[in-house]
């Protein structure tokens, strides 16, 4: 039943960042490419293994999605920094599991 949650959760936050980007298709009908970040506290323990592997499988099923994975911050300094990275590298949006209360607040802020 985890995995199931855990499964619908991964899609459901993929296909919400990926439909506030700015578009599906470029002027010559080509599918647009979008750039996300995933801020995650690691991929070694079993949660982090299948958000993971949800996460990369619904990219490669969509086609056009890439991740970037930012793993290991656990302050929420340490989380905006990473956030700060992912946007100088381009992403289109982030997904961030914050384990402090007011870092999503700051990678809020940093995102506008």
């Amino acid at each position: 039943m985890k995995k199931v949650i855990t499964l619908i959760l991964c899609f459901a936050c993929l296909l919400a960042v990926v439909s506030c980007g700015p578009g599906g298709t470029n002027d010559g009908g080509e599918k647009e490419n979008f750039k996300i970040g995933v801020i995650f506290y690691s991929k070694d323990d079993a949660l982090g293994q299948l958000v993971y592997s949800y996460l990369n499988h619904a990219a490669k099923v969509l086609g056009n999605v890439e991740i970037q994975w930012a793993f290991g911050s656990f302050s929420a300094a340490a989380q905006i920094a990473d956030a700060e990275n992912l946007i100088a590298a381009g992403v289109d949006g982030i997904m961030a599991l914050t384990l402090d209360d007011l870092a999503m607040q700051s990678i809020a802020k940093v995102c506008n």
